[in-house]
């Protein structure tokens, strides 16, 4: 039988997560914005690899209560790890208590929560991060016209994803630049972690520029050209042995 994934809360902070009974490295995955709000397949596929996987959801979206970007989200996400790293949740289904033991603590984030990425690890140790097609400076997003415009995202996702985000803003640029920790000159110099990219080229989103410009500067960061668009998913399972690989290095 397959094993469940589980449903907790951390305070305001819905999440999923499926966990092994020995100790094991464990990764928190952060989504995107906007996302599906499912991440089954990644969930089941990291388990079946090894790993204790957590994914949240932001506060104000979907399950999570309070107003999304309400507050420093860097600051919010810390308060959970704090809570992860104590290593027992109650499982929603049967008011159980699952325990676990974390071994090394490894991020994973993609698009928008790449610099939100790149902040926590400011605040809080982890192993290793891995980042898919990443913002890493949301000043600069879309600066040459060829991605997406960040402007036409929030009104966007008040119409296609009503009652699932809740948010009382119109820039999410100008919300962003509110918390000093995803801005790179803040995160950069304190950016300690190694950390893998991987990136498509071709990718509209997000342009690669950034990653690359960053890969110059620390050599900590390593990039790795990737073709499967602004797919997330399909990413991590058709570059797992050079993650892999990156993880166990």
């Amino acid at each position: 039988m397959e094993k469940p994934i589980l449903k907790a809360y951390y305070g305001d902070i819905f999440f999923e997560f499926i966990n092994h009974k020995e100790p094991t490295d464990t990764i928190l995955y952060l989504e995107g914005f906007p996302s599906s709000g499912s991440h089954k397949k990644e969930i089941e596929f990291l388990y079946r690899k090894g790993y204790n996987i957590f994914v949240p959801h932001y506060k104000g979206t979907y399950q999570s209560r309070g107003k999304f970007l309400g507050g420093n989200i860097v600051y919010e996400l810390k308060e959970f790890l704090d809570k992860l790293k104590m290593g027992s949740v109650i499982n929603l289904w049967d008011m159980s208590e699952v325990n676990f033991k974390i071994k090394r603590l490894i991020l994973f984030g993609g698009s928008f929560s790449g610099a939100i990425c790149c902040g926590l690890s400011t605040l809080t140790k982890f192993d290793k991060i891995v980042l898919f097609a990443p913002v890493l400076d949301y000043l600069r997003l879309n600066e040459k016209g060829d991605e997406q415009d960040p402007d036409h995202m929030i009104p966007f996702v008040k119409r296609a994803y009503e009652n699932l985000f809740r948010f009382d803003f119109d820039k999410i640029v100008e919300r962003m630049s509110k918390f000093k920790e995803c801005s790179p000159n803040y995160y950069l110099n304190k950016l300690k972690t190694p950390v893998l990219i991987l990136h498509d080229p071709t990718d509209k989103t997000v342009s690669i520029r950034m990653a690359k410009e960053f890969e110059k500067k620390l050599p900590n960061i390593k990039l790795i050209e990737s073709s499967e668009g602004h797919k997330m998913d399909k990413t991590l399972e058709k570059e797992w042995t050079k993650i892999k690989k990156f993880l166990e290095d």
